[in-house]
């Protein structure tokens, strides 16, 4: 067997172990979304990761509990930040459309905060993106979370990563506690 067909098998094999555990969470509530589910799967079974220090020592990190946070109240953004932000990150996610998120991410203005305009333009490109939720803060009177981009610290060059969006256009905010 040559090493591509042994790839094509390992690849066949995780994809099969993830289909599974997927399908495994018909239980879940569906309005939690992908992120829930994906959360409710680090609740379930964890996520294996090597020890920092011995880099030999594997050990399973899973979170205690979750919950979604609705985003429209102020009252329940600032509960989130109260309880939530000191025990850690929150993850969050929302809209980008057309390629606004890339011209963000090449701003070299460190505290320029990201709008997720929708311009309404039939055939525009629009995704969601879940990033890690690291802080919070208010601008004028508008309030903003940090957030740690997926894209890693080259991503907005001297933010390292990071970035802020307003509160506003975040559409699910997640928390969670380690167990």
């Amino acid at each position: 067997m040559s090493l591509v067909e042994n790839f094509r098998g390992v690849n066949w094999r995780i994809k099969q172990r993830l289909s599974k555990m997927w399908m495994n969470l018909k239980d879940v509530d569906e309005r939690l979304g992908r992120v829930g589910k994906c959360l409710t799967v680090l609740k379930r079974t964890g996520i294996h990761y090597l020890d920092s220090k011995s880099k030999e020592t594997e050990d399973i990190q899973k979170i205690k509990d979750f919950t979604r946070i609705d985003t429209k109240t102020a009252h329940s953004i600032s509960q989130a930040v109260r309880k939530y932000m000191k025990e850690g990150p929150m993850v969050g996610t929302f809209y980008v459309y057309g390629n606004g998120f890339d011209w963000y991410g090449k701003s070299t203005a460190v505290d320029e905060i990201y709008v997720a305009y929708n311009p309404r333009v039939e055939n525009i490109k629009t995704w969601s993106h879940v990033v890690a939720i690291t802080g919070f803060g208010v601008q004028g009177s508008y309030p903003f979370w940090e957030f740690q981009n997926t894209y890693g610290p080259k991503w907005r060059g001297a933010a390292r990563g990071f970035g802020q969006i307003y509160a506003v256009h975040v559409r699910f905010l997640y928390a969670f506690t380690l167990a």
